[in-house]
């Protein structure tokens, strides 16, 4: 299966979907940490994908188009440090 294939699949089976650098309980950077609790928080369920352990759908994933993707904005108060990480909502 091609890459984009694989990336069209896994959006279309999840209806919320995080690409992320580790997994939600072991998240292997600060962005994807707050991405994935911001998530739990909501109490909804989302599936996610560790493009650590797929380097084919990280090269990939920025030229995919035909998705809906939310960019999110969050101001740490903590920190004062304002990031911004995607996840692709299939109910768009």
């Amino acid at each position: 299966m091609e890459t984009i294939d694989k990336i069209k699949k896994q959006i279309a089976e999840n209806p919320i979907l995080i690409y992320m650098k580790g997994s939600p309980k072991l998240p292997s950077c600060g962005f994807s940490a707050r991405a994935s609790e911001a998530l739990m928080n909501c109490k909804v369920p989302f599936g996610y994908v560790d493009i650590l352990q797929h380097p084919d759908i990280r090269a990939e994933l920025p030229a995919f188009a035909n998705f809906c993707l939310w960019l999110l904005s969050i101001a740490s108060a903590r920190s004062n440090i304002e990031f911004n990480f995607a996840i692709f909502i299939n109910s768009c």
